[in-house]
């Protein structure tokens, strides 16, 4: 059932993400930056996630799945700005 709670907090943090990360690329749009970009994504993630006495999915859990998102997030992003106008 761990599986069906990680999938219920993704599809509650998708649009939050999507924010954020639209925010953070705002804020830091240089490409040599990833790395660093990711971490403070994760940083706000965990710091929200302890912050939720009712959460009930483990961060360390969560993490892999909530990056892959933002990986998916990227690669829609990417493309979209690739695309032709």
């Amino acid at each position: 059932m761990q599986f069906i709670k990680i999938m219920q907090t993704l599809m509650l943090m998708l649009p939050t993400l999507i924010n954020v990360v639209r925010q953070v690329q705002e804020l830091f749009p240089q490409k040599e930056l990833g790395p660093q970009k990711l971490e403070l994504v994760k940083q706000m993630t965990e710091a929200a996630h302890q912050a939720d006495p009712d959460t009930n999915v483990d961060f360390d859990q969560l993490w892999p799945a909530v990056r892959r998102v933002i990986e998916g997030i990227l690669t829609l992003v990417k493309s979209d700005a690739a695309a032709p106008k």
